[in-house]
Order: structure tokens, then sequence, then C-alpha cells
């Protein structure tokens, strides 16, 4: 890209003294150096879209970096305008927005690589004579955190800073509705298990984030409050679960099972998504 950028200042006296007068001459109304720029900058698109699929992290990430720069050398040393849409850049854009996609959809995998153990925990057994429920990480999670971390680091060393912002939200939305669907919804719990799975989201992987938001946990609405279900105790699940029942099967109102809801802190889970957590959760004497 650094030739790109010598070839575009090499020729501009030549494109802007040469070229444009004889578009002129033949009443043509485009400017030569834009067309010039626009057509150096399709070349690196296509190389890019073409050479990026096979790049390995960090060299990918470098790479994005390294077009986001010339893409802003652009603008600076030929004083195009400030912003990133306008059609000239479109194609060198496209395939930033994608990497950035790629980045940020490898992070996910290899998190969720990392999670077979924990999603398999034996959460209805875990029982209240275990002193640490609540209170230490289940040890399970220590690889899919550590993954997480790592990820999250490598991308922010490597990313522009608007590049990475726009990354992370993505990948935590990701990483929320897995929780939820593979996690939650995957198995049983019980109020000691409710509780251990809370603080190991609540309290690890939620705030992983937190260097970029001061408050990580509204990007994982629908695992938060499916943990604040299921760690509820058994009074508190079992009159949620009438009100809600009755609510979806028979004759009560619906907002009575939404006020319900909110009263026990679940602000933003369906009725019928906040019944199928309440499913998972089972009652052991």
């Amino acid at each position: 890209m650094t030739k790109v950028l010598n070839w575009i200042r090499d020729h501009s006296h030549f494109v802007r003294n040469e070229v444009q007068p004889i578009l002129k001459r033949n009443a043509i109304s485009k400017d030569a150096e834009i067309e010039f720029c626009s057509g150096m900058i399709t070349l690196v698109a296509e190389k890019l879209s073409l050479s990026l699929p096979a790049l390995e992290e960090p060299l990918l990430a470098h790479t994005v970096c390294e077009a986001v720069s010339f893409v802003r050398a652009l603008q600076t040393r030929f004083l195009l305008p400030a912003a990133l849409s306008m059609p000239i850049l479109e194609p060198l854009c496209h395939v930033v927005g994608e990497t950035c996609e790629t980045i940020g959809r490898d992070a996910f995998r290899k998190v969720v690589s990392q999670s077979n153990a924990f999603k398999q925990e034996r959460w209805m057994a875990i029982s209240s004579q275990r002193d640490l429920v609540g209170k230490d990480l289940t040890p399970s999670a220590i690889p899919m955190l550590q993954t997480l971390r790592d990820k999250l680091l490598e991308a922010k060393d490597a990313l522009a800073q608007p590049l990475f912002a726009s990354m992370w939200p993505k990948l935590a939305q990701q990483l929320d509705e897995f929780l939820f669907d593979e996690v939650i919804l995957a198995n049983h719990f019980n109020e000691h298990g409710g509780i251990q799975l809370k603080f190991d989201l609540t309290k690890n992987l939620f705030p992983l984030f937190g260097e970029f938001t001061a408050h990580p946990e509204n990007y994982f609405k629908r695992s938060r409050d499916g943990c604040v279900l299921l760690a509820s105790n058994n009074g508190t699940v079992q009159l949620v679960k009438d009100v809600l029942g009755k609510a979806l099967h028979e004759t009560k109102s619906r907002s009575d099972a939404i006020k319900t809801l909110r009263e026990v802190g679940v602000s933003s889970l369906k009725v019928e998504d906040a019944e199928q957590v309440l499913v998972r959760r089972v009652f052991v004497p």
C-alpha cells in the first residue's frame, strides 16, 4: 500500500497537468486525479479481498490497520473529504469492514471452542454444602475466559480504535446469544447452580469488557436476565412461574407477567423466553 501511495504521489503532477486538460478539451467533467486515485484504490481493494482470507492473526489485524492508515494518508495527502464512506473509498472500506467482522467471528469461534467443559457442568447437582458457591470461579470456565481475554487484548492492540470500538460490541452480542442458548437453555440448574453461573458470568466474564464500557452487563442482557432467574430462591421462582404460566396459557394479563419480571430484576427477556429459562430451574431437596 505504501507503493501505491508513492505511485499516486509520483504521477499526480502528470495527471493534473497533462490528463486533466485533455478531459476538459473533450468536455468530460471528471477530476483526473480523483479518477486515478479511484483506480489505484480499486486495485488495492481487489488485492486485499484475495489475500486477507488466507491471513492468520495477528498479520490479519495488522493488514487491516495498514489499510486504514492507507485511507487516512489518502485523505490527508490528497485533501480528499474526512468521510470513509465517500464513493472513491467504498471498495477499500468494504474490505476493511468485512475483515473486522472476520476477526470478531474468529475470536468468537475460539472462545466457544474452549467452552465445552463449562457447558457440560452439572449445574443441577451443585450442593449447598459447597462453601465456595458464588464465591469462586468454576474451574471449567478458566480456558474460555483466558481465551476471551487474550482475543480482546490482541484485537485492541492490533486494530485502530474506531475499528475495535465497532468490533467488541458485536462479539459481546454473539457471546450473549451463545451463553443464553448453549449454556442456560441447554442445562438444568438448582438454586446453587444458578448462583454459581451468575457469579461466573457477572463477576468474571462480563467484566472482561469493563475496560471498554462502564456497564458491560448491558451487552449481555439475555444471559444476565437468565442468571437473575436461575439464581432466585425457590419461592421467587415458583411465584414467577405461576404468573408467567397464567399469562401465557390462561387468561391473566401479559402486563402482569412483565411487571413481575421487572420486580425480580429481569428487564430484557420476553415473557416466553423467561418461561423457558424457568423450565430449566429445578427444585432439588
